[in-house]
């Protein structure tokens, strides 16, 4: 059974979310993971323009099982058919790792609950790939250059 899902502000993706404790991910970074996932969740038509310019770098990339999306067009474009079969989606992060010492490669394992327009409702697990471009990441205002979402197997 699906929790009910609403379009609740920042950060619920991450509220539950267990950190990394061997080092430190910035506020900036959580903050832009919780962005990333709001606007995943978001079938507004501003949500793939303020993925492409609030959450990527000009050259980011998304591979995801709906293929990939490469520069900001593409990323801004991608969410057009999100919602062609989905109702509702909604994101939560259980867990986040990282790779290198600076925090800038991270892996996030999460749950994404969707309704679909049948009436149908799944509950799926995920890992994601998250890299942060490095000099957004030193400005404090992180951008992503990659996305790469691994789903479950169903």
């Amino acid at each position: 059974m699906a929790t009910k899902m609403t379009t609740a502000i920042l950060p619920y993706a991450i509220e539950e979310t267990i950190w990394p404790t061997i080092t430190t991910l910035t506020q900036e970074t959580k903050d832009l993971l919780a962005l990333f996932y709001t606007l995943a969740d978001d079938a507004g038509p501003d949500a793939g323009p303020r993925m492409a310019k609030d959450v990527f770098s000009s050259h980011g990339t998304v591979r995801a099982a709906t293929g990939v999306y490469e520069g900001a067009e593409a990323i801004s474009n991608s969410r057009a058919t999100a919602w062609t079969q989905v109702s509702a989606r909604r994101h939560t992060i259980q867990r986040v790792y990282v790779h290198d010492d600076v925090a800038q490669d991270l892996m996030a394992l999460g749950t994404v609950e969707m309704v679909l327009r049948n009436g149908d409702s799944r509950v799926s697990k995920f890992a994601a790939r998250l890299v942060i471009n490095a000099e957004s990441h030193a400005a404090k205002q992180p951008r992503l250059n990659l996305m790469e979402v691994f789903p479950a197997p169903s």
